[in-house]
């Protein structure tokens, strides 16, 4: 093989990230990892670890928080996700060298990600007079859908060398859900104690998958990466525990530690360029998070509630590292750890219906120099609005809706190579997302 040749593959190589993986359109989550779960804890952005309000929020923020419920509650609810991401590339006429391309290339195109359903279940019971307190979840944490068609004015999505600049359509699926059985012990009149072990499900689909070796079976130079769409449902587990502390009426503090959620390795019944079987499979995790909150409740029909929030990409296999292996894999995200904080206010507006607002502010876990990386994980929002009320319709059942919006969010940076960045080239990646959630509660 040429030397120019070696350099053409490598190029391709790094033109095909844009697929590489197939978390690719969280639904409004800090990185991978969704920021709240039902209605009543998304209209609060996520506040929940140290102001228990519902069953759903505290079951998944901190399991102690569930002895701080009033009573005994069961709540379904849905949430319909609706991301709007634009994928823009440019490539200066001469950049790739040789007189390649002949002219400046530049498009967008936009994800056809559609709505996606996250479904939440969430029982609580508080026995009488016991100083336990049992709950079990059923959440989804992860939920995404990209879809991206191939396109000759976008050169990222254009078709892969010889024929154009880019690596084909992109294509990637991925839902995580959660089973999280807990109970809590109330160790004192003003402390609880918490613990859940979770077990974690995750339905991946990817195409082209890049954390597998790329091959050439055709032998025509040009190594493509197989994809990775016909697999199984993939099982991983962790625990998270956590305490509660209600010093007066007034005040009310939390701490919780959500341990990793390590995953069997992701496999997938693939082909190489002629049809031969081949499988390709990586390794996940999903992060390690640490959250601290703090609830006010000295205004008559007023509760305040903040979170703050720590999430370990960089320690998290698939997102710690980055940049390409010997092979022609990629070995990661290059994601950076982040810290995000939650406040959501909840007001008794008349004694059938309270209304709720709050913010969410995350750092981007995207460094921007590896842009072109992540186009197929674009989880880039940083500012969120949340707004919801519930209705009391009886003693016993009350509905609540929500509605959140994320801001426009945008970051570029050139086509990486094994070799480093290609001058005179970059890639955008822009995004916003809306959500609207619904549900009921019964409380017994």
């Amino acid at each position: 093989m040429t030397a120019n040749r070696r350099r053409q593959c490598k190029w391709l190589a790094a033109a095909l990230l844009a697929a590489a993986f197939g978390t690719a359109t969280p639904v409004l989550a800090q990185g991978i990892v969704l920021p709240g779960v039902g209605p009543v804890n998304r209209s609060m952005a996520g506040a929940s670890t140290g102001a228990p309000i519902d069953a759903a929020g505290a079951l998944h923020w901190n399991p102690a928080s569930i002895s701080g419920l009033p009573g005994s509650e069961m709540i379904l609810g849905v949430e319909l996700s609706y991301p709007q991401i634009n994928v823009s590339s440019q490539i200066h006429a001469g950049a790739l060298g040789n007189g390649l391309p002949a002219s400046t290339i530049f498009g967008t195109t936009r994800s056809d990600s559609g709505v996606t359903p996250l479904p939440t279940v969430a029982l609580v019971y508080k026995p009488e007079e016991s100083p336990w307190t049992f709950g079990l979840g059923l959440f989804t944490i992860g939920g995404v859908s990209d879809n991206i068609a191939g396109s000759v004015a976008n050169p990222v999505v254009s078709a892969p060398p010889p024929r154009g600049f880019g690596g084909g359509p992109i294509y990637s699926r991925l839902g995580v859900l959660q089973v999280a059985p807990t109970a809590s012990y109330q160790l004192t009149d003003k402390i609880a104690v918490g613990f859940s072990p979770t077990i974690t499900i995750a339905d991946l689909q990817v195409d082209p998958f890049a954390f597998a070796m790329p091959n050439d079976a055709n032998g025509d130079g040009f190594p493509t990466y197989s994809g990775g769409t016909h697999s199984r449902l993939h099982w991983g587990g962790g625990f998270q525990a956590g305490i509660y502390y209600t010093p007066d009426p007034i005040w009310s503090f939390g701490f919780s530690f959500k341990s990793p959620q390590w995953f069997e390795n992701f496999k997938f019944n693939s082909a190489d360029e002629v049809g031969n079987g081949r499988t390709v499979a990586a390794n996940f995790q999903y992060p390690m998070i640490l959250s601290a909150g703090v609830g006010y409740r000295g205004v008559e029909r007023l509760l305040v509630a903040a979170d703050l929030r720590w999430i370990d990409y960089k320690g998290t296999q698939g997102f710690k590292d980055t940049g390409f292996a010997p092979d022609g894999s990629i070995k990661g995200l290059g994601w950076s750890s982040v810290f995000s904080i939650s406040v959501g206010a909840q007001y008794q507006l008349t004694d059938d219906i309270s209304v709720r607002a709050g913010s969410l502010y995350t750092a981007n876990p995207i460094p921007a120099d590896q842009t072109f990386l992540n186009l197929a994980a674009p989880a880039l929002y940083q500012h969120v609005v949340a707004l919801g009320a519930t209705y009391q319709y009886n003693k016993s059942i009350n509905f609540s809706v929500a509605y959140l919006h994320a801001f426009d969010a945008e970051i570029s940076g050139p086509f990486e190579t094994p070799a480093g960045p290609i001058a005179g080239t970059s890639a955008t990646i822009h995004t916003r997302f809306d959500v609207v959630i619904a549900g009921v509660a019964v409380r017994f």
